[in-house]
């Protein structure tokens, strides 16, 4: 969505879309739209809690979840400029972060890692793998 979206001629950044606490269950929203008040949600999350983390001052679960989300949003073939493009400094340094913590590394390019699949417009999995950072060519 948010790849579709940053085309838009009214280009949106985190700065000028709803609150997400104003959007809960409303659906007159875009993909785009909601994409990033999501984002924008854990945008101020990272800078209100000072520590670089979702919660608390190390490493959770929800940092994970996260971390896999906007790794997948970075791939060159989404938006690797997400970060700039939409004003998330405090995302972008996350997922920096994340990304160089030796374990997490290890494991990106190990072939332990799922790979990477194709999906539709709509975000509906297409089961078709597609390379990726630190993926391998299919």
């Amino acid at each position: 969505a948010l790849k579709q979206g940053g085309a838009e001629k009214n280009h949106k950044t985190s700065k000028n879309v709803i609150q997400y606490q104003d959007m809960f269950r409303l659906n007159k929203f875009s993909r785009f739209e909601r994409s990033l008040t999501a984002l924008r949600y854990f945008e101020e999350c990272l800078g209100s809690e000072g520590t670089g983390f979702l919660v608390g001052d190390c490493v959770s679960f929800v940092d994970f979840g996260l971390f896999y989300i906007l790794f997948e949003l970075a791939e060159e073939d989404n938006v690797p400029d997400f970060a700039e493009k939409f004003d998330f400094p405090n995302l972008g340094a996350f997922l920096r972060r994340m990304e160089q913590r030796p374990h997490i590394l290890d494991y990106l390019k190990s072939p332990r890692r799922m790979p990477r699949y194709q999906r539709d417009d709509s975000g509906a999995s297409l089961y078709t793998y597609v390379a990726g950072k630190y993926s391998p060519e299919f």
